[in-house]
């Protein structure tokens, strides 16, 4: 939504006072800030980390997710890291965008997120680069004071900018405005660019990351990059070069024992929410619902990935249906298949009301 004229006042250079002298009071004038006004107009606001869009906004469960959290944040405030770009990368329904959007969370809360941007595939605006360098660029001067008036320069001599080749929008909205800062700033702002994989083009995706590093790796854009994605093939052969390893950490988002120890969580807790929630209106599970083994056996179904265990909750935690039904229903599904999900989907189309 445009910034109506009581907002203006969020930009330093919108006020300035003169003295009248023949009046003897101070008079506020209104300067407006037209580089970046402009730079508004192209903002992506779905693509920020607390969009309204995204709300609810994916998040881990409480308990869950800690040891990538603790991993993330501890690069992010370490003043000499081996690596100043970290590639978060794993299956889809591995949870990356919970994890990028917590982690963004944290960061924006003290102060230190510098910029970010959440892809999604297929949506009008999030599914391409179009706006991404404006929406960065906005944010980077709102959130590094040094920054502000530089990045409004350069769009105030060139308005056309935000139209212009990713390239141009690169080195003018970024790569310039920190060349002409100071470079003992207050902390290191941090760019987290979460879905890449979901940008239209892998070509675009590969240029996008190519920009980047070597910016970073040229030590003119002094940033901690993280970026999530899928481990598609092209994106790793930008990223994986050796000369390109020197200043970029691989991470796998896997199915390891914590992915695991983490659905156990999530499952006991919701499970506990869903037993609680229909005994208040009169519906006994059984104290011992679900169960240990089915517990046991969801777990290991899920084969470390959280977006089956999430779907197992929303189908059995439906308030219109009796949830050890659905469960009984889930846990018949042919426990040799090799894709878990799609029995899941599948067996909740088909018990799906028409209506």
């Amino acid at each position: 939504m445009p910034l109506g004229d009581e907002d203006r006042g969020f930009y330093p250079a919108d006020i300035s006072t003169t003295y009248n002298s023949v009046a003897g009071n101070m008079t506020q004038l209104n300067v407006k800030s037209y580089g970046i006004d402009t730079l508004y107009r192209s903002v992506v606001i779905e693509a920020l980390h607390d969009s309204r869009e995204r709300f609810p906004e994916p998040a881990c469960h409480p308990g869950t997710g800690t040891r990538v959290l603790e991993m993330l944040r501890a690069w992010s405030v370490d003043r000499n890291p081996e690596s100043t770009i970290l590639w978060l990368y794993g299956a889809a329904g591995m949870g990356k965008s919970a994890i990028a959007q917590m982690f963004a969370g944290d960061l924006h809360n003290q102060g230190r997120l510098g910029a970010s941007f959440f892809f999604r595939r297929g949506h009008s605006k999030r599914g391409t680069w179009d706006g991404l360098f404006a929406t960065l660029a906005y944010q980077l001067a709102t959130s590094v004071s040094e920054l502000f008036f530089p990045i409004q320069r350069a769009v105030e001599a060139d308005k056309l900018i935000v139209g212009r080749a990713m390239t141009a929008q690169f080195q003018k909205l970024l790569l310039h405005p920190f060349q002409n800062t100071p470079t003992n700033r207050r902390f290191i702002p941090v760019i987290v660019i979460d879905g890449l994989d979901e940008c239209k083009d892998h070509k675009i995706q590969q240029q996008i990351v190519h920009l980047f590093v070597t910016a970073i790796r040229n030590h003119c854009l002094p940033v901690r990059l993280l970026v999530t994605s899928r481990p598609e093939p092209h994106i790793r052969e930008a990223l994986g070069p050796q000369d390109i390893l020197t200043i970029c950490r691989h991470s796998e988002l896997c199915a390891d024992d914590s992915a695991y120890a983490d659905i156990r969580i999530y499952l006991c807790d919701e499970f506990s929410r869903i037993y609680h929630e229909f005994r208040a209106r009169g519906i006994d599970l059984g104290r011992s619902w679900p169960g240990r083994e089915a517990v046991r056996h969801l777990v290991k179904k899920s084969s470390g990935i959280f977006i089956y265990a999430a779907t197992v909750i929303g189908f059995i935690g439906d308030e219109y249906r009796h949830p050890a039904e659905r469960l009984t229903a889930v846990l018949r599904l042919d426990p040799r298949s090799t894709a878990p999900l799609d029995d899941l989907y599948t067996e909740i189309l088909s018990v799906v009301s028409p209506d």
